[in-house]
């Protein structure tokens, strides 16, 4: 049975912006009887931890969720397209991913998200109940993780996740229609993407890396921008 971090199994209640956020990426409720597990401290009995993040900078204010699989991710979350950023946001990134890539950052910051799925569930069918496994199956990639920001919720939102290989490199950025009007939205985009990649002279069009369905999220994955990018002044 899915549960999510406000739930009995949980000892602790998320704040609601990033409750908005476990409901649509890993626990929405069309698919509330499947075999996972989203809390605040611990994975339950019987249940194996599949994905775990940093609450970045608390539980209480979730800015970032930060994955914990392998330090390279961590840090390139908070490296990856800083000269896009403005000179105070590039100083705040640098700081942080100097603590993780440190060691320093997971210790001092104890706010955890941790995703877990049912022990009875062989790891080979994890793409069906987990988003990011199933990108990972989709994309040829099974040593992928996302860093995600935790941004306010309206109608039109989209959730979107950084994806990184495990060993540091980006690997796309991925858009979530989880709503009648934002599942609309993705489509645009990603027939957008489709259309225009290679054909505009002189501008860079991120390659659709690949769209489709998992449960009733639409999604759509961009390739990573070009690591020189810079921000337009």
């Amino acid at each position: 049975m899915g549960t999510r971090a406000s739930s009995g199994r949980s000892r602790r209640h998320a704040h609601p912006r990033l409750q908005a956020y476990i409901d649509r990426v890993w626990l929405p409720e069309d698919r509330s009887d499947i075999p996972v597990s989203v809390t605040l401290d611990t994975a339950p009995p019987d249940y194996v931890v599949a994905e775990e993040y940093a609450v970045l900078p608390s539980a209480g204010c979730p800015r970032y969720l930060v994955p914990l699989h392998t330090r390279a991710a961590s840090v390139a979350g908070f490296r990856t397209y800083n000269a896009a950023r403005s000179p105070v946001s590039r100083l705040a990134r640098r700081a942080v991913a100097a603590g993780f890539d440190t060691g320093v950052a997971p210790r001092l910051l104890r706010d955890r998200l941790v995703v877990s799925v049912h022990g009875k569930l062989p790891r080979e069918r994890w793409g069906e109940v987990l988003l990011v496994e199933h990108l990972a199956d989709v994309l040829g990639k099974p040593e992928l993780t996302a860093f995600v920001a935790v941004r306010r919720i309206n109608p039109a939102a989209k959730p979107t996740l950084q994806l990184f290989d495990r060993a540091g490199p980006p690997a796309g950025y991925t858009k979530l229609g989880t709503s009648a009007p934002t599942r609309a939205l993705v489509r645009t985009e990603a027939a957008v993407l489709a259309a225009l990649h290679g054909g505009l002279p002189g501008v860079v069009v991120p390659e659709l890396l690949a769209t489709g369905q998992w449960a009733r999220t639409i999604f759509s994955v961009g390739s990573p921008a070009p690591p020189e990018v810079r921000r337009w002044t």
